[in-house]
């Protein structure tokens, strides 16, 4: 049985499990795909392009097993902003097809 190893940092929502992605490393694969730069999908830009694409890293680090209030710590927002913009990426999937 293997244990799994949690490392735990207080400071900007970081939190790392091994065989996990770090909310960071979503982050920045998320804006790569994307073609957009961090400071895009972190600011308060409220540009619809740019809230899909903040949307999308909500559900995936959402998805990794972090928990909504570390997302939103590491974003400056609100754990529910980040609950429903997951929920919206979720819709716009299922959506899609």
């Amino acid at each position: 049985m293997q244990t799994e190893i949690a490392m735990f940092s207080l400071w900007r929502g970081q939190m790392a499990v091994r065989g996990r992605l770090t909310m960071r490393q979503i982050l920045a694969d998320v804006a790569s795909e994307r073609g957009t730069t961090l400071d895009a999908i972190r600011g308060r830009e409220t540009v619809r392009a740019t809230t899909v694409i903040r949307d999308e890293f909500y559900a995936r680090a959402n998805d990794a097993g972090h928990a909504y209030a570390a997302i939103g710590r590491l974003l400056g927002r609100h754990h529910t902003s980040v609950m429903a913009g997951a929920r919206r990426h979720r819709r716009r999937q299922a959506c899609a097809g």
